[in-house]
């Protein structure tokens, strides 16, 4: 049973000390809030696998400290915020399997210079790859990009 999901409060009384949080294949259910940007020492959030809906907040970029973002799994939709390119700390991004994120990868995620990792498979995301993801020396071979409409 999926539970009912209020993350704005779990998360500032649950994490505003931690630098990791991992609520991964709980069934929960309802948003991302906003109030997720104000965790400054937070280092991965980990949400994967769980019912959650609504938009990747911009207020998330403001966590820069961010290392893992693992939002894959969950019934997210809307773009990719542009201003993910403020996390000059990210190495892993997971957002694939939300078949509700939409538009492209945005050319900010070029800024991201310690992404080894970017997981953007079984989503909507469209057009072309951006060429500053050609300046990302440490994404390799680790993209999953399969299952879009990429060009």
């Amino acid at each position: 049973m999926p539970i009912s999901l209020e993350l704005s409060q779990l998360i500032l009384v649950t994490v505003s000390h931690s630098n990791i949080f991992d609520l991964s294949s709980n069934s929960l259910v309802g948003t991302i809030p906003a109030s997720i940007g104000k965790l400054q020492n937070l280092e991965s959030l980990i949400l994967n696998s769980n019912q959650l809906t609504g938009k990747i907040p911009v207020e998330l970029c403001s966590c820069i400290r961010l290392k893992n973002l693992l939002l894959f799994d969950n019934r997210l939709g809307g773009y990719i915020p542009p201003e993910i390119g403020k996390l000059s700390s990210l190495e892993v991004l997971r957002a694939g399997g939300n078949k509700d994120i939409i538009g492209k990868v945005p050319d900010e995620l070029g800024d991201c210079s310690n992404l080894t990792f970017l997981g953007l498979a079984d989503t909507r995301i469209s057009g072309s790859l951006p060429v500053s993801l050609g300046k990302l020396s440490r994404l390799r071979n680790t993209f999953h990009l399969y299952n879009n409409a990429l060009r």
